[in-house]
């Protein structure tokens, strides 16, 4: 028998809607018990109201709930009936996340009418309910791993689809678009071959006129993209044809699907798109522009796609494209105005402490030194925000356009780089010492008749009154120090930058401070001879540094340090240099705990110095020695204690790390070691090998 939901609800009650649903979907006889009920709803209405002092009791309160057996029943019930929509919402989040832990055979009892309630929402005017019957109906999913866990979900939800009630459709759609995001690999892997079906049913949603139902449609369908081209080729161009007609839909998340959705095709199967390729990076240029940081985000990760496909070269040659792509490029590089306002509420803030979330905890590397994340790119000290943005995606498809046009990218680039440089606007000029930078490994070929007069703009461009405009300088011209050493006019060149980089390290604005000691790390890396005769100067301003930085800063100014030792080596083995930076480095490791993790960095960078300075040392061996033994002991002593209590093995990094910097000495004084070891000290070692 056919059973019947109707349900009342305006702004605070449901309105009528009848929804014929499948026998599937009776109602067990389970019905709250008042008492519970209430205990229940206080609870969570409690969740929302509490302080902090009461949080920790509401949550083992809530926790507690999922010990009833019938919980899920109530929060179904809850979910489906209350007339408070907050309190429906946290109702359905809880009932998902049991979904996900709890078994199926634990609460078997009571799925049916779970699954009931649940589902009867499908139609709820709210939005957010909707969207939280989606969510549960996947996790359900995800926890199963199998559509049999809910006999005739699919059905059901493909079938409301010819609903004449727009709200179970929008419902209907928005569940399977989250089932399909969710739980592709069942759908791919299900005996029912259901993928053919939701593909057929949901490609012609893709030109309807409601937003909800296009957006669902269009994420549905992207998760099965590729199985689509292969699988379902008949289906493939409907798909495509859908795709195009909303291409400039006025739904952002749908601009950046169509985008995502070529930039799929055009990594995996490019062929697809080939006979359109003139217009789809036309499209994609302008999707570059959107206004939508999301939407041009994705649509200028297609550009490394294309740089990397010898076969659409000509599109971009042939159509005059190129010089369009690269102002489109260039334009999205610079600061926007909320990017600004982020960066540069302080302009001198090195007296600012760092706070302890800037601070990323710091992993032993080995006796490895250059930069203190390993990677060389402009993200390092762009902007302290990791997030993945439009600025850094516009530079990273640059980079790999010089790349690929080679001899091709400078002439239409040039004027647009000049222009900019000119700029009144110092936004502008930096985003093109930006652009400078990028294109310095792909083009540097081609960038080389330019560097004459390059490099001292970009030198007089450090002393720039604005901190972006420094810090993105110190990182472009660390590009290009490979040419900058080996020129022959050192006065003109090699000399002036060091004088400013090393002005630049002493800066008031920490990210200044940041981006000059990892330019001064690659200058290091690219040259020995030509810091020799300096490296009185250097050490007095790094040592200064070490004075005046912050936390964070520290970190890459240790880095500076060892990579300084490991390029000069023996020649920083005089009694000047030694004194000059042995005693800050010692006295800092002083005041540090025996099991602090911030001794790590100071540590590797002890390590270099030790192997560099060697016999210069002197007494300063023994201490180094006695303490990284100790150091060692008690990490032995901790492991001991922890595997006889069965508890969980303390970090071995301190350990390892004290170890390398033993290792660092004795490289250092050689034969003079003999005179540090002891018994115990082979003891130690001998115990190293056995964890």
């Amino acid at each position: 028998l056919d059973i019947f939901f109707c349900w009342v609800r305006d702004d605070f009650q449901r309105s009528f809607n009848c929804l014929v649903l499948e026998p599937f979907f009776m109602l067990s006889s389970w019905t709250p018990f008042p008492q519970y009920l209430d205990s229940i709803v206080q609870i969570i209405k409690d969740s929302q109201q509490c302080d902090v002092t009461q949080h920790q009791l509401v949550q083992e309160r809530l926790q507690n709930l999922k010990n009833l057996p019938d919980c899920n029943n109530y929060l179904a019930y809850i979910f489906a009936d209350a007339q408070d929509e907050s309190l429906r919402i946290i109702s359905g989040l809880l009932l998902k996340n049991n979904l996900r832990i709890r078994s199926d055979q634990q609460y078997s009892q009571a799925n049916d009418y779970v699954r009931a309630k649940v589902l009867a929402c499908i139609v709820d005017p709210s939005y957010l309910i909707r969207n939280i019957v989606g969510t549960i109906t996947s996790s359900y999913l995800i926890k199963a791993d199998s559509f049999s866990a809910w006999p005739g979900l699919l059905e059901n939800l493909l079938g409301l689809l010819d609903n004449q009630n727009p709200v179970a459709v929008e419902g209907a759609l928005a569940a399977i678009a989250k089932i399909c995001e969710d739980n592709r690999h069942i759908i791919l892997t299900d005996s029912s071959e259901p993928l053919k079906f939701i593909v057929q049913r949901l490609i012609p949603f893709l030109r309807s006129p409601n937003d909800v139902m296009r957006k669902s449609a269009v994420i549905g369908l992207h998760q099965f993209l590729l199985e689509m081209q292969q699988l379902l080729a008949s289906n493939f161009n409907d798909y495509l044809q859908g795709l195009f007609a909303i291409a400039n839909d006025r739904v952002p998340e749908i601009r950046k699907c169509v985008c995502q959705a070529l930039v799929i095709l055009m990594d995996r199967k490019p062929e697809a798109i080939q006979s359109s390729l003139a217009n789809v990076v036309q499209y994609m240029i302008g999707m570059s522009q959107d206004q939508d940081e999301n939407v041009a985000v994705e649509a200028c990760e297609f550009w490394p796609l294309l740089a990397n496909n010898p076969d659409c070269y000509p599109v971009l040659r042939e159509g005059n494209l190129l010089p369009k792509l690269l102002e489109v490029l260039l334009s999205r590089m610079v600061y926007s105005e909320s990017d600004i306002q982020s960066l540069c509420q302080v302009a001198e803030d090195e007296l600012i402490p760092d706070r302890a979330q800037d601070l990323r905890p710091h992993f032993h590397k080995g006796k490895v030194h250059g930069r203190v994340d390993d990677e060389d790119d402009e993200e390092d000290v762009d902007e302290e925000s990791t997030v993945w943005n439009v600025r850094k995606s516009s530079a990273n498809a640059l980079d790999n356009l010089s790349h690929s046009f080679t001899g091709q990218l400078l002439e239409p680039l040039l004027p647009l780089l000049q222009k900019s440089l000119a700029s009144p606007s110092w936004p502008t000029r930096e985003a093109a010492i930006l652009a400078l930078g990028a294109v310095a490994e792909g083009a540097f070929y081609d960038m080389l008749p330019h560097l004459p007069q390059l490099v001292p703009f970009l030198i007089g461009q450090l002393s720039d009154e604005q901190p972006l405009v420094r810090c993105i300088t110190c990182w472009t011209l660390s590009r290009y120090s490979k040419w900058i050493v080996e020129e022959k006019e050192q006065d003109k060149y090699f000399i002036p930058f060091l004088q400013k980089l090393l002005e630049r390290i002493l800066d008031v604005n920490k990210k200044v401070q940041e981006a000059a000691c990892s330019a001064f790390a690659t200058l290091g890396e690219q040259t020995q001879e030509h810091l020799i005769p300096f490296m009185s100067n250097i050490l007095q301003t790094l040592m200064l540094a070490f004075k005046k930085y912050q936390a964070k800063n520290l970190l890459i100014l240790y880095d500076a340090i060892g990579t300084l030792a490991d390029a000069v080596g023996p020649e920083l083995n005089e009694p000047e240099l030694v004194n000059i930076l042995l005693p800050p480095l010692i006295e800092r490791w002083k005041t540090l705990p025996d099991e602090d993790v911030r001794q790590i960095p100071l540590m590797e960078s002890l390590t270099s110095v030790c192997s560099a300075v060697g016999e210069g040392l002197s007494s300063d061996a023994k201490f180094i020695f006695d303490r990284s033994l100790f150091i060692i002991e008690k990490t032995l002593h901790n492991n001991q204690l922890a595997t006889h209590n069965q508890e969980e093995l303390p970090e071995k990094d301190l350990m390892v790390c004290a170890l390398d910097l033993l290792s660092g000495l004795t490289e250092g004084i050689h034969t003079a070691i003999e005179g540090l070891l002891t018994e115990k000290a082979f003891l130690l070692f001998l115990e190293c090998t056995k964890i």
